[in-house]
């Protein structure tokens, strides 16, 4: 049987799950291209290829009376049964919403008009995944919403969002321990609540990091780190060693930093570009 023959048989018990939802077809062809991540997949109007109709369209869904939560997580216990695989590993990111020409942005009580205010950023959709790198497996998703439109009691930072999700999978008890995520999430409080509790981390730091070399503290910019070149360090607020390789990735140094710290150069490198 096919990946693509087994993943409707797992959607049909999650088909349950949507109650007076009237585009049960429509619905279960769209998951299945979300999860395969298929460059072209096509349902509902959504196409690769236009990526503005793609984001109507998800926002379309989204905005459906599902619990998404729910359904999400089912599926992810069903793929388990059929993938026992260790390779599998989570991945947060944070995926910005653009729409060129919008007047609006969203908020969780509707649209806000933005015509009459200047730099508005972009909703962003922070996601939680499971992967093995062939087969996608949303488990949570939170929409960011810039400060410019909601106000003060409905704003969240990103890194909250990245904690609510994460804390909510753990309760959860799903398995995996391993997490790759971007540097926008790298706070002392994640990594050290992901230290706490016996997660593997992979993630890009900022070269003004600061980090404890030998007792010293250092800014990680100014260590003089040349091309695949690795050190064992801590970082400042965080308690644990890490060990961070700087490598060139798409016309950028990067920094990449790991708490699994006998990790190879290369496994870390090609851990950060799994992300």
């Amino acid at each position: 049987m096919d990946i693509i023959a087994q993943l409707a048989n797992l959607l049909v018990p999650l088909l349950s799950l949507l109650k007076n939802y009237h585009q049960k077809e429509n619905f279960t062809n769209y998951l299945s291209g979300l999860l395969l991540q298929d460059e072209y997949f096509s349902s509902h109007g959504i196409s690769k290829l236009t990526l503005e109709k793609e984001l109507w369209q998800f926002y379309y869904f989204l905005g459906q009376r599902i619990n998404w939560r729910k359904l999400f997580y089912k599926l992810a216990r069903l793929v388990l049964k059929e993938y026992p695989d260790e390779t599998l590993f989570l991945v947060t990111d944070g995926t910005p919403l653009k729409q060129e020409y919008a007047h609006n942005r969203i908020t969780k009580d509707g649209f806000i008009n933005i015509a009459k205010m200047k730099n508005v950023p972009h909703n962003e959709l922070v996601s939680l995944s499971l992967t093995n790198r062939s087969l996608y497996m949303p488990l949570d998703y939170k929409i960011w919403y810039s400060q410019k439109v909601v106000s003060e009691n409905d704003y969240e930072k990103k890194t909250d969002q990245f904690l609510e999700m994460i804390k909510r999978y753990h309760f959860l008890g799903l398995p995996f321990r391993r997490i790759a995520f971007d540097g926008m999430f790298a706070s002392k409080t994640i990594l050290k609540w992901l230290n706490r509790n016996g997660y593997t981390w992979i993630t890009r730091i900022k070269r003004n990091r600061g980090i404890i070399v030998n007792g010293k503290k250092e800014i990680l910019g100014e260590l003089g780190l040349k091309d695949e070149e690795s050190i064992v360090c801590e970082l400042n607020g965080v308690k644990g060693l890490v060990k961070i390789l700087r490598f060139s990735y798409k016309d950028e140094i990067v920094y990449a930093a790991t708490n699994q710290y006998s990790m190879s150069n290369e496994e870390l490198k090609y851990g950060y570009k799994d992300r």
